[in-house]
């Protein structure tokens, strides 16, 4: 994922390794995600 981001620029989403570490993304980005996850969440 981090060198995707590396790669395109892509500014609504962020990640980091370690502990405390995880995948952010942008709200709009993750709401998108989740739609895709199960098309119900959207309705």
């Amino acid at each position: 994922m981090t060198a995707w981001i590396e790669a395109t620029g892509a500014i609504g989403l962020q990640s980091r390794a370690g502990r405390y570490g995880g995948t952010y993304a942008h709200r709009e980005i993750a709401l998108n995600f989740c739609y895709w996850l199960s098309p119900t969440f959207q309705v």
